[in-house]
């Protein structure tokens, strides 16, 4: 999910559409049933909460340099782009895109999505697993509520 997660809205709107269905079937209801009371009492993640949820692993990963090398320059921090003390110096800087599909790429959806979540939970008190657990849980209950459209 983390390479095709980032598809157009048209072709993930089709898999989730998928992913309606195949919860439908398993739960034995009518075709036409909503389907978030579903999603809640399998607890299962609807797909756009599983790629938040890749992404923010992938993010987290890339803030304690659990990755490999090459990737660490993916990513800036606002520190390093200017020297201005303000209240989001440790995010990430968002990079600029000039194409629609600049947008849909890991280097500037994670960035908006680790800096959503740096709003919301304070990430250097957790370990890798409590980290998952709490991103898991939070956008299952909806306590967690992450953009994937940073203009919206």
């Amino acid at each position: 999910i983390d390479v095709w997660g980032c598809c157009g809205r048209q072709q993930f709107q089709s898999l989730f559409i998928l992913q309606k269905r195949a919860i439908r079937i398993i739960s034995g209801v009518s075709r036409r049933a909503h389907t978030e009371p579903l999603f809640i009492s399998l607890d299962i993640l609807p797909l756009e909460s599983v790629y938040i949820l890749a992404t923010s692993l992938f993010m987290y990963k890339h803030y304690y340099r659990f990755l490999p090398a090459v990737v660490d320059d993916f990513f800036q921090s606002n520190s390093a782009i200017h020297s201005v003390n303000t209240r989001r110096r440790n995010h990430l800087h968002v990079p600029i895109t000039r194409s629609k599909s600049g947008t849909l790429s890991i280097r500037f959806r994670g960035v908006h999505i680790w800096n959503q979540i740096l709003l919301l939970l304070d990430v250097n008190s957790l370990t890798l697993n409590q980290f998952k657990r709490k991103m898991s849980c939070g956008l299952l209950d909806r306590s967690i509520e992450i953009r994937l459209n940073p203009m919206t």
